[in-house]
């Protein structure tokens, strides 16, 4: 999936674009598919930015021993671009450095999608690195562990997230889909939080300059006035409320998107669709209030290859309940049978393609319907990268069927 959404970009360019995965590895293995899938896009896209002729080249092999336990593995972007010397590989990983001003100039970027992987890869207990040498092209590689399905995974992070003692904050979370906004409220105030609702950058605004707040939680995509501006706005005022924490609730995690985030003056994102022990944690990392700042961050483990995750489903009914959940339901079903519909190559709006996709990602993703989140994830992104929109909108098109079945059938269950 990672290499059609950055295809459309290779073929413009002439690049040739190659996957090589070693064929013993697990048809299935478990683990946190969006922090894979944003590492890979980063390389991905750097390779394909940086390379002018020649070829990008995504490499997935087994390592390590290959009895019982967690599966290692190694992913690696080879390309034939401009390569990196030694001085400048140690500043690679830095966050917000690049290592030439004239290769900002030349090809853009912040030089915050490298230092945001090798987070992202320590979070998952892997490793990540380069071997480079200028003129000759790069290798980016980075090795995680992880869980054969079916074999005993690691005990969820879930309760353990759920019972840290946390001290209430008040939050300000600003949204403008109701369906997102329920589950975000039923998921903070049960952990005490006190929660009051803005449902566009306007709102958010008055409401700072009105009350005084620990955090806020700010959608980016929303009408009238989106975050990114309600943030510049609220960093320019002469008040104390400037200085307030700013957490993106956003599920735009490339790396240029990231860096408009800080540029904006927002202090820390939680990606669309979030873990509740993720939302948690960022709570906790931007008020203090809580023991440990990366209590829970890890959040429950995904399997990648499943359409609906039980374990999600189940871990939001136990804090709202049967009844809430069964309107979510119908909220989401309500939005599947007004967006993305009946799409024809001759009548693509891709703006307001890309607007329906992003509201999907996160509502159908806290719900537990994963493989939809996904999909609507890779036709906002294809949106951006100007790649060809109908066959994922044509898997759209057969996800929402299957998803609406089972929607029917999670609120016939006793």
């Amino acid at each position: 999936i990672v290499l059609s959404i950055v295809g459309g970009v290779a073929a413009r360019k002439g690049l040739a674009l190659v996957r090589k995965v070693d064929p013993t590895l697990p048809p299935r293995l478990i683990g946190d598919q969006d922090r894979l899938r944003q590492v890979l896009l980063n390389l991905l896209n750097n390779g394909v930015k940086f390379t002018a002729t020649g070829s990008v080249t995504l490499a997935v092999d087994r390592i390590g021993d290959s009895g019982a336990g967690p599966v290692g593995l190694r992913f690696a972007v080879r390309d034939t671009g401009i390569g990196i010397s030694s001085e400048q590989r140690d500043r690679l990983f830095q966050r917000f450095s690049q290592v030439d001003g004239s290769i900002r100039r030349e090809f853009g970027g912040s030089g915050l999608g490298l230092a945001i992987s090798k987070r992202l890869v320590e979070l998952m207990g892997g490793r990540i690195g380069v071997e480079s040498t200028a003129g000759e092209g790069s290798l980016f590689w980075f090795e995680v562990a992880l869980a054969e399905a079916g074999s005993e995974a690691e005990p969820s992070r879930f309760v353990e997230a759920m019972n840290q003692t946390t001290a209430p904050a008040r939050i300000l979370l600003v949204e403008d889909m109701e369906i997102n906004r329920d589950i975000a409220c039923a998921v903070l105030r049960s952990r005490g939080h006190e929660v009051d609702i803005a449902v566009d950058g306007t709102e958010a605004i008055a409401a700072v300059q009105n009350r005084t707040y620990d955090v806020v939680l700010m959608d980016v995509q929303m009408p009238v006035m989106d975050g990114l501006s309600a943030t510049r706005h609220i960093r320019a005022l002469n008040s104390p409320a400037r200085d307030i924490p700013i957490v993106a609730l956003t599920a735009n995690v490339l790396p240029f998107q990231l860096a408009e985030l800080q540029a904006a003056g927002m202090t820390d994102h939680v990606g669309k669709p979030f873990k509740q022990a993720e939302l948690l944690a960022a709570i906790v990392r931007n008020t203090g209030r809580g023991p440990d700042r990366n209590a829970g961050e890890p959040g429950p483990a995904a399997d990648g290859g499943r359409d609906f995750n039980a374990d999600v489903f189940g871990n939001l009914e136990t804090v709202l309940g049967k009844n809430r959940v069964d309107k979510l339901l119908d909220k989401l079903a309500d939005v599947l049978r007004t967006r993305l519909v009946s799409i024809s190559p001759e009548a693509i709006d891709r703006d307001v393609v890309q607007r329906d996709a992003h509201s999907l990602v996160s509502s159908s993703g806290m719900l537990g319907f994963e493989a939809l989140s996904n999909l609507c994830r890779d036709i906002e992104t294809s949106c951006i990268a100007g790649a060809d929109l109908m066959p994922a909108l044509q898997r759209f098109e057969r996800a929402r069927d299957a998803v609406l079945h089972k929607i029917a059938a999670l609120k016939s269950a006793a």
